[in-house]
């Protein structure tokens, strides 16, 4: 199977985001960590020409001009799609070096992981084990 062209309709692509605060700012957050993790395990759904298994951190920082109550969900789903940038580069450049050729990971959006669109979910659908599980995301491709 090569990679090249190839389209991930029907794919399985698992995506965990979390995020913390710096210790001391609870009142005032300002600095985030940002943890995303990408997994296409091929277990299930149409399987993709590489298994890809990888997480990063980065650190986040806001203008204190920002009010309070957005700011995690602004730093979690920006942050995340920063995060996807770099993991959909160094995925691309890995593979790139491989006899299946060059896989490029579709876009994806990260606006359903915001903290605020979680609570939403969760008081309609209530679910302990969600936040321990790795969610699944459907990919469209155009």
């Amino acid at each position: 199977m090569r990679a090249v062209g190839f389209n991930f309709e029907g794919v399985n692509i698992h995506a965990k985001v979390g995020t913390a605060l710096k210790k001391g700012q609870e009142d005032d957050p300002r600095d985030f960590l940002v943890n995303l993790e990408i997994v296409i395990d091929n277990k299930e759904g149409k399987p993709s020409p590489y298994q890809v298994d990888v997480g990063v951190v980065g650190v986040f920082s806001v203008l204190p001009s920002l009010p309070k109550e957005k700011r995690e969900d602004l730093l979690t789903v920006n942050g995340a799609s920063i995060l996807y940038g770099a993991i959909r580069e160094m995925v691309l450049s890995l593979t790139s070096r491989f006899a299946g050729g060059a896989l490029t990971l579709p876009g994806m959006n990260f606006e359903d992981d915001a903290p605020s669109s979680r609570t939403t979910k969760a008081t309609a659908q209530p679910s302990s084990a969600e936040s321990k599980k790795m969610k699944s995301k459907k990919v469209s491709h155009r």
